[in-house]
C-alpha cells in the first residue's frame, strides 16, 4: 500500500501508514523518529507486525523478509473487482495436513494495491499472529498482504 503514497523519504511512508491504520498510536513501539535509518525502521516495522522470529533487511532497491512459513491455502477464485467499500472477495482453497487441497471458504478482505490473484498463497509466517498472503515468483515470494484477518468460523 505504501507504494502509492507520495513521500520523499521511505520513513514518511511508514509513519503515514501508522497514522492511517492505528486507532491506538501507542499500540506499537514505533513512533516518528527521523534520527533512525530506513533499515532500522524497516526492521522495527516488520518486528511489530510479524513478531521477532522473522529477519528483515533492506538495501536501496529492495526490502527482504526472511521467515519460516506454513502455507494453509491458495487463492482459487478471485473477484477481480473491488467493491465500493474497498474490499475484495476471494475464495481460499484450504490445504489439509497431508498436503491435499480440500475445502473452500470465502474471504472478504480489505483491498490492497496489488490485488490478490488465483494461485497466491495464504500462510502463517513463524511468530505472526495473522496470516500473510504471498505471491510465488521464480525463486522468492512477493508480499501481497502482510497481515490479514481471516473470516470468523
Amino acid at each position: 500500500m505504501y507504494r502509492t503514497r507520495d513521500a520523499t523519504l521511505p520513513n514518511d511512508k511508514v509513519y503515514g501508514l501508522l497514522g492511517m491504520n492505528s486507532d491506538d498510536p501507542g499500540a506499537t513501539d514505533l513512533s516518528a523518529d527521523y534520527t533512525i535509518s530506513w533499515e532500522v525502521l524497516f526492521r522495527q516495522l516488520v518486528e511489530a507486525v510479524l513478531g521477532r522470529q522473522v529477519y528483515a533487511r533492506t538495501n536501496d532497491e529492495a526490502a527482504v523478509i526472511e521467515a519460516r512459513a506454513c502455507a494453509f491455502g491458495r487463492g482459487s477464485l478471485v473477484d477481480k473487482e473491488t467493491t465500493s467499500n474497498d474490499t475484495q472477495k476471494v475464495e481460499i482453497t484450504s490445504k489439509d495436513g497431508s498436503g491435499y487441497l480440500g475445502g473452500k471458504t470465502q474471504w472478504t478482505l480489505q483491498a490492497s494495491v496489488e490485488p490478490i490473484q488465483e494461485g497466491d498463497l495464504v500462510c502463517y509466517l513463524q511468530g505472526a499472529s495473522r496470516p500473510t498472503i504471498l505471491r510465488p515468483q521464480e525463486d522468492y515470494f512477493i508480499v501481497i498482504m502482510i497481515s490479514v484477518t481471516p473470516p470468523e468460523t
